[in-house]
């Protein structure tokens, strides 16, 4: 018990400091995607109004379609361009938010786990202890940052473990 009070503290200690190191990293990201997602709104918004204000003061004739859509393409082109950079920067903000607060929280719980284990004196509850926060760690959380059941990866959708243990029978979900 004592080598396993020791085992955990020193390894709490460096999974703590990867997972700290983790979150100023994603914390960082975030606010780097949030000052893009501003900067791309900024332009979206200062397009369209040039774009509405260019048609009302000196509004195009265009002798045929093929000229209409030859003036018309470029201007719908960046709109779209731009729209595309306002949802790729606010789901990056929103992914690296999340993270963030996953590793924060991984870090927290591993610095604590010597805490919960000590305080149980019988070694098999304490192993039941030790498991649970184990697998707190590694259990995938919901932060509030993305819906439950929209932009997750492919290890974090639920059933998709169950694909991948398919081949492997001793491995239960």
């Amino acid at each position: 018990t004592r080598a396993q009070q020791q085992n955990l503290e020193v390894a709490g200690a460096d999974a703590a400091a990867f997972f700290d190191s983790e979150a100023l990293f994603r914390d960082d990201a975030a606010r780097k995607f949030l000052l893009a997602t501003s900067v791309a709104v900024g332009l979206l918004t200062a397009a369209a109004i040039t774009f509405l204000v260019w048609f009302q003061m000196s509004p195009p004739e265009y002798p045929n379609l093929g000229d209409a859509l030859a003036g018309l393409l470029p201007k719908v082109t960046l709109l779209l361009v731009l729209s595309f950079a306002v949802g790729f920067c606010a789901r990056n903000y929103r992914v690296n938010s999340h993270l963030s607060v996953l590793n924060r929280t991984k870090a927290i719980t591993i610095r604590s786990a010597k805490n919960y284990a000590a305080s149980v004196d019988e070694p098999s509850h304490r192993d039941l202890v030790v498991a649970s926060l184990v697998q707190s760690v590694y259990a995938l959380g919901d932060t509030g940052y993305l819906p439950i059941d929209s932009e997750r990866t492919i290890i974090e959708t639920p059933g998709a473990g169950a694909l991948f243990n398919a081949a492997r029978p001793s491995v239960s979900q």
